[in-house]
């Protein structure tokens, strides 16, 4: 049975205690449930059984983003020319973002559009979503 652990033999005298100690490693599934329930019952044979004692611990969510932006070309040397930023957005955080909750949004104050990956999940931690921007360039006027 799961998370069944043999006690050892030996006797438990009236009033007496034993503490046991015993580790569990959190899963994102456990971060995005916020919380984690742990139940635990003893049982000495057909002789007794404890009650079921319960503890819930609450995980300290912590969800971030962060932004890498990357130009195709280094440089330009005309008006015309067009550069295409690729923006990728990732979950640093130890939760998920739900995007239907939650509606994520790239601002970039150089770029009147930009596209983004179709069909990407909920990002989950470490999760990355790509948009590619083509902002126009735009140069001071010249004087002479």
């Amino acid at each position: 049975m799961a998370g069944t652990f043999n006690c050892g033999a030996g006797t438990l005298a009236q009033g007496a205690s034993c503490v046991y100690t015993r580790a569990y490693t959190l899963t994102a599934a456990d971060i995005t449930a916020g919380f984690v329930i742990n139940k635990a019952t003893a049982i000495a044979g057909s002789v007794a059984t404890s009650n079921q004692a319960t503890a819930t611990i609450a995980p300290v969510l912590s969800p971030g983003l962060t932004v890498v932006k990357t130009a195709d070309v280094p440089n330009v040397d005309a008006i015309t020319n067009v550069i295409t930023s690729t923006l990728t957005l990732t979950n640093s955080g130890n939760s998920t973002i739900s995007k239907s909750s939650q509606p994520i949004t790239i601002v970039d104050p150089a770029v009147s559009t930009a596209s983004c990956v179709a069909a990407q999940p909920s990002p989950a931690p470490v999760a990355q979503i790509r948009a590619a921007v083509a902002p126009p360039i735009t140069r001071p006027p010249k004087h002479n």
